[in-house]
């Protein structure tokens, strides 16, 4: 070999040298009739952070010698393994979805690559791993541990991400009293033509279904998300079980159930009498 070459370098992983040209001279063979193959092998990353490149360059000639030399690059990963901890997370907010990519980047910039990868070490079932969302909503009581790996392959990181859980962390929104109006006369009047249930598209109750019932027990109405516009009832029948769909309901007494998800994600229902008359 005629070029000089280190046999053991010690690098940081963001500053790897580029694998050198190695020449070679020959007293047999021409240099045009060298062949130089090269290869370069790392390791696995250790637990501490660190790895080894082992570069291999081979020389033969067309008398059949051969020669080869090594180098051994030790490679440092600062930083390989951190942790964080987010706390105070709401279990009953139903809007709250957690960013674990922006997390990261906010404590620890620029860590997070294209081609990262997430895993739900505790098995919460509350991470989407293609995405990196996590929605504690529901979730029991406790720690929940996120495990961030970006996949570089000279600077590989990995960041595990604590999430500390608890219904108590929440602040609940005070919610508007609904209000049941148990009267209608649908009659063309344009007045108190429908079943009117005050705040029902409030947050709190957004999520609700409303079933009405004749005399005889018959559902004559039935709707998810009830909403006093589109989707009111206005004394048409429209029950999976009534004799007659889309006709006029006589004038005469109903009962009502309406069930709805609170904002705390329990489910509640509130039942009574309705009187329609024409």
């Amino acid at each position: 070999m005629t070029s000089t070459l280190d046999a053991v370098i010690n690098v940081n992983c963001d500053a790897i040298p580029d694998m050198p040209v190695v020449t070679f001279s020959d007293a047999c063979s021409s240099a045009s009739d060298i062949t130089i193959t090269s290869t370069e092998t790392p390791s696995e990353v250790s637990e501490n952070g660190s790895y080894t490149i082992i570069r291999t360059w081979t020389a033969s000639d067309s008398c059949n010698n051969q020669a080869t030399v090594t180098q051994t690059v030790n490679v440092t990963v600062s930083n390989y393994f951190r942790t964080m901890v987010l706390d105070s997370i709401c279990t009953i907010d139903i809007d709250l979805i957690i960013d674990i990519a922006a997390e990261i980047n906010a404590q620890y910039p620029g860590v997070v690559s294209s081609n990262g990868t997430y895993t739900d070490v505790s098995n919460s079932g509350a991470l989407n791993e293609a995405t990196g969302e996590f929605t504690p909503l529901n979730l029991a009581d406790g720690e929940y541990i996120v495990r961030y790996e970006n996949n570089d392959p000279e600077c590989p990181r990995i960041i595990e991400i604590t999430l500390k859980v608890r219904r108590d962390f929440c602040e609940v929104a005070d919610c508007v009293t609904l209000v049941v109006h148990n009267a209608f006369t649908p009659n063309g009047d344009n007045t108190n033509e429908y079943f009117s249930i005050e705040n029902i598209t409030d947050p709190c109750y957004a999520e609700n279904t409303v079933e009405i019932y004749n005399r005889w027990g018959v559902l004559v109405y039935e709707v998810q998300n009830y909403n006093n516009a589109d989707k009111a009832f206005r004394g048409i029948s429209e029950g999976r079980n009534t004799v007659k769909q889309s006709s006029e309901l006589p004038n005469g007494t109903y009962f009502y159930i309406l069930k709805y998800k609170t904002i705390e994600g329990d489910y509640s229902t509130e039942k009574g009498y309705l009187y329609l008359t024409r």
